[in-house]
């Protein structure tokens, strides 16, 4: 999981000029019993249940999920030590013992039934993937009755939006969760710091760092800086482009691994002209797969599949992608056959150019360098697009005021496919900002959550997948790593395809 960097010349030169070496500075020493690290914004609140604050939470080992991933996204025991499936619509979950939330509360089923119900009744996205009839709990056993069929449902129970905490008069999740994670809240500024201290009564063992420190910035470079300087220990996944200064392992440890993100072009089936299955499909034909891993410095894969090849539902096996090379002829004649016609160079139709309104956001700019790479192939036939950066493209994308949405979606976190089709595709889906509406689809993924043995749900995955390639809804041109850089003295890290996992209680500054 963990790959250090050859150093290049130039960059060490940068390195000692900047810093003199990052390995001291904050908890720099051997033995250093507290950490501090860097990321973008995490947002206003700590609630675990609320959008994708989980992911954050759990990744700062706040909260914690019954069920977790490993390495390889096969599923495995957390707060919960087994599970099973009693008929199709009934599961009987058996949680651990001697688990405390940081109040001092003993997690039991009373506790857990209380979370789970909170969250799904505070995330969209839990309430679409877990259609629950009925929780009910004794002693240390919580049992969940669904209104239908849920194949998924130990996967979708290790979505952090579903991390435990307590509930209660006294407690306010947004400010002062009370998770079962080895660090808990001992102060909280919004867009500023986070500071955390050591769960010793957490049942793994008692972490190795007393303190966690985590401080905001307003983007990749500002945090780049602070990592150069020895301000913080750690940087959550600085800008790729950056990267070449971190290439010293004297001073950096770059972790990284294939993540399941999908760097794509959702494309909206509601307009007017990416209404038309044609110019979807010569859209897809212009995306620059080959320039993707450029554009990330070496962090990123050209796909034209939805899935990366790291999962079992992943690759090609199984599937016929229309598109597996960039074509700008065969998008020129697609869109002519569409209806339009060239004008002067210009591809036209009722007499006005053709324009394609994109959308993107700053937080990924590979997302913007790829946009611009989009405006520069099509001009090239004729085709005029206009680049709109947003803070969130969420809301326009929403109103249907576009035709290409630059989007970076965690394809697969909890190791299942059934989380990307019900949260992006779905008819009506939270995300679904394509506004793709299809009946069969929909039946589809109806199907796969009632298929339960492994075998039949990769073969009812690929077959969904399938759909998705051949409408063209959402286009995946690439999938990214995740990685962060720390110092050398930073051990014992767990740096998953998830990126929702980070600190845990092994973690440590040697």
């Amino acid at each position: 999981m963990k790959l250090r960097l050859m150093a290049g010349a130039a960059a060490t030169a940068l390195l000692l000029g900047a810093c003199g070496g990052a390995g001291g500075g904050a908890g720099g020493q051997s033995g250093a019993t507290t950490l501090v690290f860097g990321s973008l914004d995490r947002g206003e609140s700590l609630d675990a249940a609320t959008a994708y604050v989980g992911w954050t939470n759990n990744r700062e080992g706040i909260t914690e999920t019954l069920v977790d991933v490993d390495a390889k996204l096969n599923l495995i025991p957390k707060l919960a030590t087994e599970w099973k499936n009693v008929d199709d619509k009934t599961w009987k979950i058996k949680l651990r013992d001697g688990v405390t939330f940081h109040n001092g509360k003993s997690m039991d089923g009373a506790a857990v039934k209380a979370s789970l119900e909170y969250s799904i009744q505070t995330n969209v996205r839990a309430q679409a993937q877990l259609p629950v009839e009925s929780i009910t709990a004794e002693g240390q056993e919580v049992t969940i009755v669904t209104s239908k069929p849920v194949a998924a449902l130990p996967s979708v129970l290790a979505d952090p939006m579903m991390g435990i905490q307590a509930l209660g008069e006294g407690i306010d999740p947004a400010k002062d969760p009370q998770g079962t994670g080895p660090f808990s809240v001992t102060e909280f500024v919004p867009k500023q710091k986070l500071e955390l201290d050591a769960h010793k009564g957490y049942w793994g063992g008692e972490p190795k760092l007393k303190h966690l420190t985590w401080r905001s910035y307003a983007d990749s470079q500002a945090m780049a800086l602070a990592m150069q300087s020895g301000e913080i220990q750690l940087a959550v996944q600085p800008d790729a482009s950056g990267l070449k200064v971190f290439s010293d392992t004297n001073h950096y440890t770059t972790w990284q691994v294939t993540s399941t993100r999908g760097e794509a072009a959702i494309l909206n089936t509601a307009s007017p002209v990416t209404g038309d299955p044609k110019v979807r499909e010569a859209l897809n034909y212009a995306m620059d797969r080959e320039a993707y891993p450029q554009v990330m410095n070496g962090m990123g894969k050209g796909s034209y599949t939805l899935f990366p090849e790291n999962v079992a539902f992943g690759g090609t096996e199984g599937r016929t992608p229309k598109v597996t090379a960039k074509d700008l002829q065969k998008a020129k004649q697609l869109l002519l056959e569409a209806g339009y016609s060239e004008s002067e160079g210009q591809i036209v139709k009722d007499g006005k150019p053709l324009t394609i309104r994109v959308l993107t956001y700053p937080r990924r700019p590979q997302l913007g360098q790829m946009a611009q790479l989009l405006q520069a192939d099509l001009k090239t036939i004729g085709v005029s697009v206009e680049i709109t950066e947003l803070k969130s493209t969420s809301e326009q994308m929403k109103s249907g005021e576009f035709e290409v949405g630059m989007y970076s979606f965690a394809m697969a976190p909890t190791g299942d496919a059934q989380y990307y089709f019900e949260t992006v595709l779905r008819t009506g889906a939270e995300s679904n900002f394509s506004h793709y509406a299809s009946p069969a689809f929909d039946q589809a993924v109806d199907e796969l959550a009632a298929v339960f043995t492994p075998e039949e749900r990769l073969a009812k995955s690929r077959a969904v997948e399938q759909i998705v390639l051949d409408e063209m809804p959402y286009v995946v041109f690439g999938h990214a790593q995740w990685w962060v850089i720390s110092t050398p003295k930073v051990q014992g890290l767990s740096v998953l395809p998830t990126e929702y996992h980070l600190f845990t209680h092994e973690t440590h500054v040697g």
